[in-house]
């Protein structure tokens, strides 16, 4: 008999400066800005301090593209946290 429920695993990390997230096969990713600087997504997504924004997917689908983080430069802590999830 087949389970109901899916099952998943994730991965986490911090931004810090101006980056790339790769794609791994995960089919959701959140990301939160933990610093006081701004940021953006793909440069052209505003991920404003304490916001946070995500891309969700069913099981089967992936994000095959990287994100890029950028910080503006009106602060001092750059930090986006993300947070990937992964469907088995």
């Amino acid at each position: 008999m087949e389970s109901k429920f899916l099952r998943a695993t994730t991965k986490n990390g911090v931004v810090t400066k101006n980056d790339n997230i790769q794609a791994d096969g995960h089919s959701e990713i959140f990301l939160k800005n933990l610093g006081d600087t701004p940021a953006q997504i793909n440069d052209n997504i505003p991920l404003d301090p304490g916001d946070d924004f995500a891309f969700s997917f069913e099981k089967g689908i992936v994000i095959d593209e990287p994100l890029s983080i950028r910080f503006l430069n009106s602060g001092s802590i750059k930090k986006v946290l993300w947070i990937k999830t992964y469907f088995k």
